[in-house]
């Protein structure tokens, strides 16, 4: 059978490329590991949540603030990234 996978298999997100009109959010930057933080939800899922449902906040503007979020709440030890290859506006809830 052989050896360990886990020798060859490095720690934190690997780097990706996103086709075009897509748009992939990850909790951390590449090489890092994301934190869980105290509360029922990681400061990356608390800071989506806080913003997810705010009206005609278009995504990426929504991605910037859960980053400033999770920087301020981790002391900047964890920065979310994403990739992207929007070629429109993106809303979760567009305005009424």
């Amino acid at each position: 059978m052989g050896g360990s996978r886990s020798a060859s298999v490095g720690q934190g997100l690997a780097q990706l490329n996103a086709g075009i009109g897509t748009l992939i959010t990850f909790a951390t930057s590449p090489d890092t590991i994301a934190l869980d933080g105290s509360g029922r939800n990681s400061p990356f899922t608390q800071a989506m949540l806080k913003y997810i449902r705010t009206p005609g906040l278009e995504v990426r503007s929504m991605l910037t603030r859960v980053r400033a979020d999770v920087i301020r709440a981790t002391n900047e030890q964890q920065v979310p990234w994403d990739h992207s290859s929007l070629t429109g506006d993106f809303y979760f809830k567009p305005s009424s």
